[in-house]
């Protein structure tokens, strides 16, 4: 993005504004302030909609003058954001009239860009998917979403691929990001659903953060955070992270772990819960069994609580201490903060998400408020923060994965399939009962061919994807439609 002099000084001065937020808890850039492109010119109208940068989601107005935007503000009467915006939702103006954004289509014609009506581009698109499926089959095309777009469109473009095409090839990038979130749910509760919700903010009385920087990822968040902490004396703040972010400095305590040990102080802190009685034995008895991971190659054994006691002895915080890098005075105390606080509350992003072993990293976050029945109650519970705002909603929930339908529903449960088949208002069996390729294979479907044609709609996987050597050349191989 190309910005002149003038613009760069006034995105500086609302990024110390953000910063100020951020560190401080201020409220600078609230819903009674407007952000303009220029002072002189005043909005004749104003427009609601939502910011798309991150997993919050905040509501917005913008100010329109001829149809053209040119002021933006937050949304008071929204839930998230109460008005508040950060930097990234300010940008938002920068963006709709950036110099390097394309305002209409273009068709590659040998190999320049020709720039073409949206009816034409559109008649293209449909052309070549219905080449494609008929010379090819319907699982020769695929669709790839960012998880930005509006359920109603994920909604939409669910129905066109499974419903009318019939092909389960479709994929989100919240794939990439939230996997270990998704098994994590699935494996504690059997369901792809978070427990809890951003309410929970202001009735909570102790915060365990781990391995998020909420102040810079999640600055509107982190901002209800810190108001629920100046209002609350008893209020505790716990920052696990190995690295002294603006989020750790906000804390009461922080847990400096070395990188790839947060399971050893996961495990660390339930032993001290369980040694020191801190634990919730009628919750335990009436809502959970234990279960014992059986790795890669294993199989998985239930357990009773008396040997799980015995599994904790080997993370005694003495023990872990040397390994972990962090005390075990502050282990010990990190664990009493959270099992001694009335309410508790548990947030954490892509550190526990994008790990090798994110899954059982979830589990074990989940295993803290299990053990201490601090779990679906106002104020407690554990939620695992998305870097897109319809990571759940939309993705999740409405089902634009590729072994998934709408509202959790299975792609290989025959009575979910017709259930779709009766609401879509499709014949039934038009909904194939095989899952489609996960996104990494997807896209090395391209490179065998097996995929001809993907539509890619507001992600670039091209820049995103692992080891992009590797897929680069594949998409030349195919089709695509951005």
């Amino acid at each position: 993005m190309k910005v002149t002099r003038r613009e760069f000084l006034k995105l500086s001065s609302a990024t110390m504004g953000a910063l100020y937020f951020s560190r401080y808890g201020a409220e600078l850039l609230s819903g009674d302030e407007i952000y303009y492109l220029d002072k002189k010119i005043t909005p004749d109208s104003w427009k609601r909609g939502v910011c798309r940068y991150c997993g919050t989601g905040c509501g917005l107005e913008v100010g329109l003058k001829n149809e053209r935007v040119v002021a933006i503000r937050g949304n008071k009467d929204y839930p998230v954001n109460k008005g508040v915006l950060c930097l990234k939702g300010l940008s938002l103006m920068y963006v709709v009239y950036s110099k390097e954004r394309a305002f209409r289509p273009y068709i590659r014609e040998n190999g320049r860009f020709i720039e073409v009506s949206m009816e034409k581009s559109l008649d293209l698109a449909a052309q070549k998917i219905n080449e494609t499926v008929k010379e090819h089959g319907p699982d020769s095309v695929a669709l790839y979403v960012g998880a930005q777009i509006f359920t109603e469109e994920m909604y939409v473009g669910n129905k066109l691929f499974k419903g009318l095409i019939g092909t389960n090839n479709v994929e989100a990038n919240a794939r990439l990001c939230m996997s270990s979130a998704v098994t994590g749910f699935l494996t504690t509760f059997g369901l792809d659903e978070p427990p809890g919700g951003y309410d929970d903010i202001e009735k909570s009385d102790c915060f365990f953060l781990i391995g998020t920087n909420l102040a810079e990822q999640h600055p509107i968040i982190f901002g209800r955070i810190l108001k629920r902490k100046a209002g609350n004396k008893h209020f505790k703040l716990i920052v696990a992270d190995p690295r002294f972010t603006p989020t750790a400095a906000h804390a009461d305590l922080w847990l400096p772990f070395y990188p790839g040990t947060d399971l050893a102080l996961l495990n660390s802190m339930a032993s001290v819960l369980v040694g020191e009685n801190m634990v919730n034995l009628d919750f335990i008895n009436r809502h959970t069994k234990f279960v014992e991971d059986g790795g890669p190659w294993g199989e998985e054994r239930e357990l009773n609580f008396g040997e799980f006691r015995q599994f904790l002895e080997g993370y005694k915080p003495q023990d872990v201490e040397r390994s972990t890098g962090v005390g075990k005075e502050k282990i010990i105390q990190a664990a009493r903060l959270f099992g001694q606080s009335r309410k508790t509350m548990s947030l954490w992003t892509m550190g526990p998400n994008q790990r090798k072993w994110g899954t059982w990293v979830n589990n074990l976050i989940y295993n803290l408020h299990l053990l201490t029945g601090k779990i679906c109650k106002s104020g407690s519970t554990a939620l695992s923060m998305t870097g897109q705002p319809n990571a759940c909603g939309g993705v999740r929930e409405q089902g634009m994965l590729s072994h998934i339908l709408p509202a959790h529903r299975s792609i290989s449960n025959a009575k979910h399939r017709k259930e779709m088949e009766e609401i879509w208002g499709i014949p039934y069996g038009s909904i194939s009962d095989k899952p489609g390729p996960h996104t990494i294979k997807m896209f090395d479907d391209l490179d065998t061919g097996k995929i001809k044609l993907i539509w890619i709609v507001c992600s670039n996987p091209a820049q995103t994807l692992p080891n992009l050597n590797k897929y680069l050349p594949k998409f030349k191989k195919a089709f695509v439609i951005v």
